[in-house]
């Protein structure tokens, strides 16, 4: 008969709670990469789809819009009768790209928009008329 007990041996210990201490800090990266990533798509969609409902603004007001970043020229809104828009982004987001047009029957000029996250991070979708049906497209690595 032995007189050893069975067991872990604190040295046995030490590396199996060393071995999950790394599995944990590489998976909690990759989730903290992954929610990052789904909360920047989910922004930028949100966006895009509110253009939908300024298409909707711009009939019932008979009015019709156009959505930039930069203000607009005071003068070229009252030749043209526009209303200058800007999407309702979160803090630190930027819109990029052309300047969309909505006539006040709801017809949409199309055109490319980027939108560009705190992190630098940039969502780039094609617009495409009469609906402004928009389509993500891929990005090229900018720094």
């Amino acid at each position: 008969m032995s007189d050893r007990r069975s067991g872990l041996s604190l040295l046995e210990m030490l590396v199996v709670l060393a071995i999950l201490g790394m599995m944990v800090s590489l998976i909690g990266a990759r989730l903290v990469t992954s929610v990052e990533s789904t909360r920047f798509s989910r922004t930028a969609d949100a966006a895009i789809a509110g253009i939908k409902i300024m298409r909707v603004e711009a009939m019932l007001a008979g009015m019709a819009y156009q959505i930039r970043e930069i203000d607009a020229n005071p003068s070229t809104e009252q030749r043209f009768n526009l209303q200058t828009r800007r999407f309702d982004l979160p803090d630190g987001w930027q819109h990029l790209g052309d300047v969309i047009r909505i006539s006040e029957t709801g017809f949409c000029s199309g055109g490319r928009v980027t939108l560009k996250g705190p992190s630098g991070r940039l969502a780039t979708y094609q617009l495409d008329p009469p609906r402004c049906e928009g389509t993500r497209i891929a990005n090229s690595v900018t720094k």
